[in-house]
């Protein structure tokens, strides 16, 4: 398991304002001591604490010092009320509580007739004087307001000191992680110089990540706060080696209200571009709308309230493309206009040391030696070039563009059952289709790209909040989310290769051809395919008593995980300049051409592609406790405990290498004994090793041992200098998932193509050339699977996981 150990302070940070970090719960806390006017503590005084907006109260008594907590209050703006026999009622109005804040509101009453109320109104957001950690919370009308490009709401990470994003790109220019689908590029934060992507994402106190990816980024209008939690110190936060992201949406109130939008950009805003001005193009057609609304009220007012809101993308973005296509005397083997010089690969020979070859009479291939596969390929199936006067860079697609269409609908209800009794309910959906042209041949049998890939995100969150007295409370909470990605190539045209005349070769699609100095057309993978489940159930008992607020909770995940991929299914294969250059070992920029040697039928290298194939499971346990005591009223210490387990993922099939065999003989080792010149070898005399398969002989179906061990004490304090500074600190040990899931060698095997049966050396052809026609004489191999024991890739490159 992976470890890391974040101590935090020594000389703990300074925090002017009040936005400490919490921990895997959500909600916030009222707390504090009610006194009377010399400062002695009164005990029995009922608290009262009203969400403004929903009418939803909760209450306590203070404890025999004075003490009182009203935990599990979702962020918002409360009134406080205290009251007790003989003394004027107390309340205070507009206590703002933020993402996980506790809040403390120290009351000191006069003595009075009780239906006497002293009244404090409009407050400020108080300082949070009860924890130790640090973070940043991002209250509902910076949410809303804040320019976020493609309103991705895990772009305010960006607002928080020490969170630095790992910029993901691909191509030349495009970037990933600025829209709400973009889960990999939009999970790649390193919090506090930690790994990049092992952090917690939190959506309503719920897990919301696999590891250290997220599932499910709400429509920004549907967040209330979001808070971003660089460090933290309380017990009931874990499998984290870096920061957490916790957000929490909004719930509905006694009033209706509804907010609609739409921000659109088109062409016509648009400069046009280089390439487009020197063709005499027009400007390349695009335009993006992303629109949705939000509406929030009550079903039955003071009791059961709603919050439902949706959000759709359409994208229409130009992605113009110059490459390079053979010229049409090329595609027929002519390169007498090509300022190549093209050499015959059968008159290779050794000169002076040297291998020479003999050019072909006027540079022109005869139809003789033209390979029947190759020149349908490149006359049927590459385009010509619409560029003139170039060898490359001679095909523009200036239309060429991507398209993105977005849906997401989130519902949230919240219901009171009693004073005592509320819950809530979340559920969302999200699904997103792209459809990309990476080398501009949209539309034919050359396509390569997205075409489609798609994502969904579906998940819900059941939680529910019981008091069973002034001192303890319950708190339940299961969640489901599912993640499925997805990228087959169901609207590129399939093709039938037996017209090209290939033999034996898998698959429904143009193989992958790739030629140097030109674009590849056709499609190696055919695809691939990932779904993740996740289920969890977290438990929470909080008990009050005298100046402590003990906790304690537990959390079960299951997770699932099916990765499917299709490998080069289809067959994939490389032309070089090598056998048609004049020295297949020197490189010079004077001779030979990956095309021709596509036309003689002489790839320099290829295979077909197995794929693979995983349905992995595991379990995540952590118990924890935790106690936030008030020293005094100035000083709060966060001491926990918490300890984790995660068991070892399994394979339903056991199609997975566990470990190395060191101290095994080996099946071989009689064998090599006897072997001429085994005596010059001492290490042949007790050949040992191999590979092990999980769940086979003995060998457990876990991928690595258990570790049971992963005790992680938690220690953090907050010292109020003043009403205005506060200064925290803290200790924490943490330990993180572990990542990789280890190889299945033996299960996928690819077929390779060799150029040569004799020597393997490309451009080399002396006997038994291998040819396009023909590439793999011997059949696709076929996978042992673990039958073949420790001699599984014997005599060839291994790799494996240490368990």
């Amino acid at each position: 398991m992976l470890k890391l150990v974040q101590g935090l302070l020594g000389a703990a940070a300074l925090a002017t304002v009040a936005l400490p970090a919490a921990a895997q719960e959500f909600r916030g806390a009222i707390l504090g001591r009610v006194t009377d006017p010399q400062g002695a503590a009164l005990p029995g005084a009922a608290v009262t604490v009203t969400n403004e907006k929903t009418g939803v109260s909760s209450g306590t008594a203070t404890q025999a010092d004075g003490a009182y907590a009203v935990p599990f209050l979702i962020p918002g703006v409360y009134r406080a009320e205290v009251e007790l026999s003989g003394f004027s009622k107390f309340a205070r109005s507009g206590v703002t509580l933020a993402i996980g804040q506790q809040a403390t509101v120290d009351v000191q009453l006069k003595v009075g007739d009780v239906v006497e109320t002293i009244e404090v109104r409009g407050e400020a957001s108080l300082l949070d004087t009860a924890t130790g950690g640090l973070g940043q919370v991002i209250g509902r009308e910076q949410v809303e307001d804040m320019p976020l490009n493609g309103r991705m709401v895990f772009m305010l990470n960006r607002l928080a000191g020490g969170v630095n994003w790992q910029v993901p790109t691909f191509g030349a220019t495009g970037t990933s992680g600025l829209r709400p689908f973009d889960n990999l590029g939009g999970s790649a934060w390193s919090f506090n110089g930690g790994r990049v992507a092992t952090n917690e994402f939190l959506l309503d106190g719920a897990p919301n990540s696999t590891r250290g990816r997220y599932n499910f980024s709400p429509p920004v209008d549907g967040v209330e706060e979001f808070r971003i939690q660089t460090n933290t110190f309380d017990a009931q936060y874990g499998r984290t080696l870096g920061g957490i992201v916790n957000m929490t949406l909004k719930s509905g109130g006694n009033d209706f209200h509804g907010r609609v939008w739409d921000f659109f950009k088109d062409d016509h805003l648009n400069a046009n571009n280089a390439l487009n001005n020197s063709l005499g193009q027009p400007r390349p057609p695009y335009e993006a709308n992303q629109y949705g609304g939000t509406v929030t009220g009550p079903l039955r007012k003071n009791k059961t309230f709603f919050m439902a809101t949706f959000e759709g993308l359409r994208e229409r973005v130009p992605f113009p493309t110059t490459t390079s296509v053979p010229t049409d005397r090329e595609k027929r083997g002519d390169f007498s206009e090509s300022g190549l010089t093209i050499y015959d690969p059968l008159t290779t020979r050794v000169v002076n040391g040297r291998l020479v070859r003999d050019p072909f009479p006027g540079n022109v291939i005869p139809s003789d030696r033209l390979n029947p596969i190759a020149l349908q390929i490149l006359q049927q199936i590459y385009p010509s070039p619409n560029v003139p006067g170039q060898r490359l860079n001679n095909y523009a697609n200036p239309v060429n563009k991507g398209r993105y269409d977005y849906d997401a609908e989130l519902v949230r209800l919240d219901h009171q059952f009693s004073s005592a009794s509320r819950a809530f309910a979340t559920v969302f959906r999200n699904h997103r289709n792209e459809f990309r042209s990476n080398n501009g041949l949209q539309g034919t049998f050359a396509n390569q790209g997205q075409w489609p890939q798609t994502r969904e995100n579906r998940g819900a969150v059941l939680d529910w909040v019981r008091t069973l007295s002034s001192r303890d409370l319950l708190n339940l909470r299961t969640s489901f989310t599912r993640f499925v990605e997805t990228n087959y190539q169901t609207d590129v045209t399939q093709f039938d290769r037996s017209t090209l005349g290939f033999q034996s070769l898998p698959g429904d699609y143009l193989p992958l051809i790739t030629l140097e100095e030109y674009t590849g057309i056709g499609v190696g993978s055919q695809g691939f395919n990932t779904v993740d489940n996740t289920a969890s159930v977290q438990a929470n008992y909080t008990h009050s008593f005298s100046r402590h607020a003990l906790k304690v909770g537990a959390d079960y995940r299951n997770v699932r995980s099916n990765p499917v991929t299709t490998g080069n299914n289809n067959g994939s294969f490389n032309f070089t300049r090598a056998f048609t250059r004049r020295d297949p070992n020197a490189a010079d920029a004077t001779s030979g051409s990956s095309v021709a040697s596509l036309l003689l039928g002489y790839p320099a290298g290829g295979n077909v592609g197995a794929g693979s194939a995983r349905a992995l499971q595991w379990n995540y346990v952590a118990l924890f406790l935790q106690d936030d005591f008030r020293v005094s009223r100035r000083l709060n210490l966060n001491l926990g405990l918490r300890w984790d387990y995660e068991s070892p993922v399994t394979e339903r099939f056991d199609r997975m290498v566990r470990g190395f065999a060191f101290d095994q003989a080996s099946p071989l080792a009689d064998k090599v004994k006897g072997a001429p010149g085994a005596s010059e070898c001492p290490a042949c005399a007790n050949l040992e090793g191999g590979l092990l398969f999980a769940g086979t002989s003995g060998v457990p179906r876990g991928l690595f041992d258990a570790d049971r061990n992963n005790l992680q004490p938690r220690v953090g304090f907050a010292f109020s200098v003043n009403q205005k500074t506060v200064l925290r600190g803290g200790y924490g040990l943490y330990y993180g998932y572990r990542a990789p899931f280890g190889p299945q060698t033996g299960f996928f095997v690819d077929t390779p193509y060799i150029a040569n049966d004799s020597t393997g050396r490309v451009g080399v052809p002396e006997v038994g050339l291998n040819t396009f026609t023909r590439p793999f004489p011997r059949g696709i191999a076929q996978a042992p699977g673990s039958g073949a024991g420790l001699l599984t890739q014997a005599g060839q490159g291994m790799s494996f996981d240490d368990p």
